[in-house]
């Protein structure tokens, strides 16, 4: 322990500033009610308060649950206090001295600087390379470490680091120095750029903000923060800063670790931002009344203790499992029969009375259908996660169009934009459609053109020849559809080729491009439409004093990158049935929660592994390791465990005839459990509803219909009145 950690402990601040709990308790309530009973005697003035917390679901709950723990003190309303994520307040504190770039700037510099500095990766792609060293610089920045300026010092770290006797022969050709010269070179080659352009990265940014900080609150305001998983050294710098001042309650939660020095455990995540505060602090065990709590402590152990003993010996503390009463396991055959279950099980709990409902899942194509089969049943999601750009109606119209250019005009994905409702807005689209259906059958189909647009009017000119005059007449608007789509297509195909030019031109182009198809207007009117224009003017404006020349090919990667990386929130709905991600759960309660895609694939998944230095380099760095961000989604998972009355998790065990591996971590709790209590924690009751898919979910409240009698008699309506409007096929 340190000395001013030793300090912090002798006078009491710490017990007053910076509390651990156990996974069993509510952070945000706990938060909220030493808020209120804190600033009592202020109350309704909350203004000196300020409450940083991770994620936007959680500010909305903590306010929630601080208004309803007002009003048990005669509180109805509050002033304040201001609630925001860490990242978010601290860019709203003062203004940079310096221009802050843009995520599409920092792209488009550092593949500047890789097109200069191709002799150290040669034929390898400048995109992909720039993906993984964003990565790392982004690792780099926000732990505030740097590199040396000179690469032997570099070399020198990193061969001591993988373990490597000094003075080894031949340096210059080994693997070792490749991999330090490309990854410094590029350092000092894109923070030189930024020198040169009076700019900097978000990550300086932050820190600069974060030293600013230090001197704008005076003792009265007071910080409360939870839900933190990590941060970097400016970071706990700040903290320690208000841990002196006793201007913060810090709120943490953990279990006791049998062994402090393990790495992969959810407690590691609490231990190591501890150990960045320079404080030893005790974490408490877990509730002695929470034998839920306990098993969960147990499966999940780090001890050395073997799995069966400690099975054995909960199964003597708790002779019935608090684990069944619980959690529920549904392992399904495919994708399908997965979001069929999840569909289920939320309105099963929709008509038992259950409202605020969680589905937590990396996997995003899992979570779509099952938005789009809830949404079928009439139960909307607030979809915190939302979904990639790329997957958009919106971003498919603007894709075929592309690949019609590029295409000649071929006919399937021409015929795919000419079909969409983003296309002409101006134009009656009854109108607009029954012209494309006349050019596909009449022009496509009979005349048999797949592609360029000279043969569709060629063959649209012989087919009106061999009609009459009156039928012929009936094609003049297909003419000028093609005139349209010419017109439209000609700023882009004058770079559709291999000459070198720069982004700006291309975005250009492209905005004349949709303008002339209006689909900037028909954007402009859809939400997910919004985000891509908004995207292409940030391209744009990413442009300004790049001296970058891409070719078309180029240039699409760079708009297909975009289009995939940013997402597309959905306007929020009011339900309370939360769709998210593992990282977006943090903080949560729910009355139900189903965390699916248990498959090692999503949980933990690849926990973001980099093709640069293994974990052993990256400790030496200062950088996270692999074993540290499983970690943290080990903590995240752990939490989850304890966030819900009643839980579900599901899995796929095959798919397309191909077996999966579960995630670990179900495996663990399933294999214990089976240890323990000699049973499984499959779900058989919706095991056998979904496997039935003739069963129907309805409200317990609604009447039954009446049951007819055994002898029905008969009834003849009345004759009509000669005034009584006769049937028609229109009635």
């Amino acid at each position: 322990m340190g000395r001013r950690a030793q300090q912090i402990r002798e006078t009491g601040t710490l017990v007053c500033s910076l509390r651990v709990i156990p996974y069993s308790e509510d952070q945000l309530r706990r938060l909220a009610e030493q808020v209120i009973e804190k600033h009592r005697d202020a109350l309704p003035n909350l203004t000196d308060v300020t409450v940083l917390l991770p994620n936007p679901q959680a500010s909305l709950r903590f306010r929630q649950l601080l208004l309803e723990i007002a009003a048990t003190h005669n509180c109805p309303a509050l002033l304040g206090p201001t609630i925001d994520t860490l990242p978010r307040w601290v860019s709203q504190q003062s203004t940079s001295d310096a221009p802050v770039l843009s995520e599409h700037q920092r792209e488009l510099m550092l593949v500047e600087a890789l097109i200069s500095h191709q002799y150290l990766y040669g034929q390898g792609n400048p995109w992909t390379l720039a993906d993984s060293l964003l990565e790392l610089f982004d690792e780099l920045g926000a732990m505030h470490l740097s590199l040396p300026d000179t690469l032997d010092p570099f070399v020198e770290q990193l061969a001591s680091a993988y373990g490597l006797p000094k003075g080894l022969p031949n340096l210059d050709n080994d693997s070792l120095v490749g991999e330090a010269r490309l990854v410094h070179s590029l350092w000092q080659a894109w923070h030189q750029q930024m020198r040169d352009a009076g700019v900097i990265d978000r990550h300086t940014d932050h820190i600069l903000k974060l030293n600013a900080c230090q001197k704008l609150f005076i003792n009265k305001h007071c910080f409360y923060i939870a839900g933190l998983s990590n941060i970097s050294s400016a970071e706990a710098q700040w903290l320690n800063h208000l841990l002196e001042k006793q201007q913060v309650v810090l709120l943490l939660q953990a279990t006791a670790l049998s062994q402090p020095d393990t790495e992969y455990h959810p407690s590691c995540v609490t231990q190591n931002i501890l150990h960045r505060l320079n404080v030893a602090f005790e974490i408490p065990e877990a509730n002695s009344e929470n034998s839920y709590g306990q098993c969960l402590d147990a499966i999940y152990s780090d001890s050395a203790i073997p799995l069966r003993q400690r099975a054995k010996d909960c199964a003597q503390n708790f002779p019935q499992s608090p684990v069944s009463q619980k959690i529920g396991i549904f392992a399904a055959s495919n994708a399908e029969r997965e979001a069929q279950a999840i569909d289920l099980q939320v309105r099963l709990w929709w008509h038992e009375g259950k409202r605020n409902i969680g589905i937590v899942t990396e996997n995003r194509r899992l979570a779509r259908r099952v938005r789009a089969l809830l949404e079928r049943s009439g139960i909307e999601l607030q979809d915190a996660a939302g979904w990639a750009l790329s997957t958009t109606s919106a971003a498919a119209t603007l894709e075929r169009w592309l690949e019609t250019i590029e295409d000649d005009f071929a006919y399937q994905p021409l015929m795919d934009l000419l079909k969409s409702p983003y296309l002409l807005p101006d134009q009656n689209h009854e109108q607009l459609l029954s012209s494309v259906y006349r050019f596909e059958q009449g022009v496509v189909l009979k005349e048999n053109v797949a592609r360029n647009i000279n043969r569709y009017r060629q063959h649209l000119r012989y087919r009106q020849n061999r009609l009459p005059a009156d039928m012929a007449s009936d094609y003049d608007d297909v003419h000028l559809l093609l005139d349209t789509i010419e017109s439209a297509a000609a700023p882009l195909l004058m770079f559709v080729d291999y000459t070198a030019h720069s982004p700006s031109d291309y975005l250009s182009a492209l905005t004349s491009s949709l303008e002339s198809l209006g689909l900037n207007q028909s954007f402009t009117d859809d939400a997910a439409g919004q985000r891509i224009l908004e995207e292409l003017q940030q391209m744009q404006a990413a442009t300004q004093g790049s001296t970058l020349q891409m070719r078309w090919s180029e240039f699409r990667t760079w708009l297909g990158r975009t289009l995939e990386r940013f997402n597309f929130q959905p306007p929020a709905q009011s339900s309370q049935v939360q769709l998210m991600s593992l990282g977006q759960s943090v903080l949560g309660q729910f009355d139900g929660l189903i965390i699916a895609g248990c498959e090692a694939e999503y949980l933990p998944g690849n926990a973001g592994g980099s093709p640069f230095f293994n974990d052993g380099v990256r400790q030496a760095l200062g950088l996270s390791s692999h074993a540290q961000k499983l970690s943290e989604k080990f903590h995240q998972f752990r939490c989850l465990l304890e966030s819900a009355d009643t839980i579900l998790l599901t899995l796929r065990r095959e798919q397309d005839g191909e077996e999966l591996v579960a995630s670990a971590w179900l495996e663990r709790l399933q294999s214990f459990h089976l240890l323990a209590y000699n049973e499984n924690l499959i779900d058989e009751k919706l095991t056998h509803l979904v496997n039935h898919t003739n069963k129907q979910v309805t409200l317990a409240t609604e009447p039954l219909p009446q049951p007819h009698s055994a002898n029905p008699t008969a009834r003849i309506p009345p004759a009509p009145s000669p005034h009584s409007p006769s049937p028609s096929p229109s009635h």
